[in-house]
């Protein structure tokens, strides 16, 4: 067995604890539970769902300068509990270059 497949073999059961980071792995008692073949109606799920519990939103988007030059963007945004976070961990709004 090689040296890589020897080290995924011992962190696979970390990655599996980590469903559980902040609770989110656990009960979402007073919140709905994402269930499979969900009917979506637009215009109204474009906003906020705040029976779920998390929900993260993305825009992604491909930009020409007036200069001509390409440019790319990507926004991530998190909300946790009703609450918008940082999902790299400082906490208000999330986002940017992640």
């Amino acid at each position: 067995m090689n040296a890589k497949a020897l080290l995924f073999c011992l962190l696979l059961p970390f990655s599996a604890m980590a469903q559980g980071f902040a609770g989110l792995g656990t009960d979402a008692e007073g919140f709905a539970i994402p269930v499979p073949g969900t009917q979506f109606s637009f215009p109204a799920d474009h906003g906020p769902h705040p029976n779920y519990r998390i929900e993260w939103w993305y825009l992604t988007a491909n930009l020409k300068g007036d200069d001509g030059r390409d440019y790319g963007l990507h926004e991530r945004r998190s909300v946790v509990e009703g609450k918008s976070v940082d999902v790299r961990g400082g906490g208000g709004g999330g986002g940017g270059g992640g």
